[in-house]
């Protein structure tokens, strides 16, 4: 695979992240493992934001390493004990989707029949992008690490802090939520759900328990409508305002997600983790609750959001943007790495129709060529690729697929008026029936220099394009002529 060059090229915003890194007090005992931080919410299919993380994160790690000789991981985390709090716009089986919203996403059914959950189908992908990558990481799975206890120490700290901790993040949210906010969320043994809008009436450290209730007097707003709902409506099936006692160990409840991310920093050491710029605030809470809690704050770097053809943010839920699918249909490997490793910190459009912005110079020359060439499939254009550039180029399959999707079928369909389609098909009789080389003579002899453009649409789809006796050399005197009675048979 060529992505090699890639990790090890210099890498300017790498090789000073690094430098910034080394200087750290955690990171300089020479055998101590830095650890590299990454993390995912597996409720929408992993789009370029996820992989651009995990890519560049690996980037750092090499330059790290290459500048201390330290030994490093990537511990990437897979949030799959979240809710479903909204049915991706890209999913099938939508009103199946919608019976399980609240429940964790390792306990909603997979959508695509394909894993034992919709969590576990978007890791399988995850991993299989990681392994096409070649990127070695620790994976984990936050219902394991819960359900496990390895998280239960750290909670504990976040237990015995709790009315600081929470104040910290509840600063982030509204008004109306902090009314029903909590750091802790209960996952109902009732229905199985997470729940999300609570009031703790009582925490005891001691036993690891919070008390709390569902708050009668609040409206609820479901992600994503217009309108709030009562908690019996939200909740059914839930006691409301009935205090209840549960232990916050071993995956009995999950912390709400800034919390959560503060929370698996500290527990697993995390030296340096990448956010996208919309969770700039987010990350300012995490430090926070690092610094309340007299723990290292991890080394953040903020990069710019991927934006579709419209200037959206690319996001899971609605499945706008560069499907990864897409990518690898539109750009080579290493057209995507080097996208990847030039100025992270910029928002960037990211989407099919802008593949020849994001490769560079050398994939738009290609293009043009193709584009000047018009060849009939990829065998042609590979022929006339050998022909004008000395070499057919790695990114030829991709560039060809851009060209047939978005320049080819944006031609319009070419059919002749009468005069010219029995021009064309007896032009087509007369190649047909030729037992000599096709030489400029013998066309000029066939073509009267006005219809050129004519034989040119007919063939290719467009008024004009290479010397025609190289393009019936390399697309085949037998396909060329069907191409000009098909042509003709549009009119006759």
């Amino acid at each position: 695979m060529r992505t090699d060059a890639y990790f090890v090229l210099p890498l300017d915003w790498c090789t000073t992240e690094a430098e910034r890194l080394a200087k750290r007090p955690e990171t300089t005992e020479q055998f101590t493992e830095v650890r590299f931080g990454a993390g995912f919410g597996p409720s929408g299919l992993p789009h370029i934001g996820t992989l651009s993380e995990i890519v560049r994160t690996a980037f750092l790690q090499r330059s790290f390493g290459e500048l201390t000789g330290r030994p490093t991981r990537i511990v990437m985390v897979s949030d799959d004990l979240d809710a479903l709090r909204k049915v991706p716009e890209s999913f099938p089986r939508q009103r199946m989707l919608a019976e399980h919203l609240g429940l964790p996403l390792c306990r909603v059914p997979d959508p695509f029949d394909e894993a034992e959950s919709l969590a576990e189908g978007v890791n399988r992908r995850m991993l299989a992008l990681l392994a096409d990558f070649e990127i070695e990481c620790e994976f984990v799975r936050s219902s394991t690490a819960y359900l496990s206890g390895v998280y239960n120490p750290t909670i504990l700290e976040f237990l015995g802090a709790y009315g600081a901790v929470n104040e910290l993040v509840a600063r982030s949210v509204g008004v109306i939520r902090r009314r029903s906010y909590s750091i802790f969320m209960p996952i109902s043994e009732a229905t199985g759900r997470v729940i999300e809008h609570i009031r703790v009436l009582e925490v005891d450290p001691s036993t690891g328990t919070i008390t709390y209730e569902i708050p009668e007097d609040i409206l609820i707003q479901r992600p994503g409508d217009e309108y709030s709902v009562e908690p019996d409506e939200y909740y059914e099936g839930e006691p409301i305002g009935v205090p209840a006692t549960v232990s916050v160990l071993d995956g009995r409840c999950k912390l709400q997600w800034k919390a959560d991310w503060a929370m698996r920093l500290i527990n697993r050491s995390i030296a340096y983790e990448m956010h996208g710029d919309d969770l700039a605030d987010s990350a300012r809470v995490v430090t926070r609750i690092c610094a309340h809690l007299e723990r290292p704050v991890p080394s953040f770097y903020k990069y710019g959001l991927f934006l579709d053809d419209l200037g959206r943010k690319i996001s899971k839920s609605r499945g706008n943007g560069f499907d990864l699918g897409q990518v690898d249909r539109y750009l080579d490997r290493a057209s995507l790495l080097g996208f990847l490793r030039l100025k992270p910190k910029r928002n960037r459009r990211f989407a099919p129709v802008l593949a020849p912005d994001l490769c560079g110079p050398a994939y738009r020359k290609l293009l043009r060529m193709i584009t000047a060439c018009s060849p009939v499939d990829l065998f042609s254009a590979r022929e006339f690729a050998v022909r004008y550039l000395g070499r057919a180029p790695a990114e030829l399959d991709q560039v060809w697929a851009y060209y047939c999707d978005f320049v080819r079928s944006a031609r319009p369909p070419f059919v002749p008026a009468p005069s010219e389609a029995e021009f064309l098909h007896a032009l087509g009789h007369e190649l047909s029936g030729l037992n000599a080389p096709i030489t400029g003579r013998v066309l000029r002899a066939l073509i009267p220099e006005g219809l050129y453009p004519i034989v040119y649409k007919a063939l290719t789809g467009a008024p004009r394009g290479p010397r025609l006796t190289t393009w019936l050399e390399i697309t085949g005197l037998e396909r060329s002529v069907d191409l000009l009675r098909r042509c003709a048979a549009q009119t006759l």
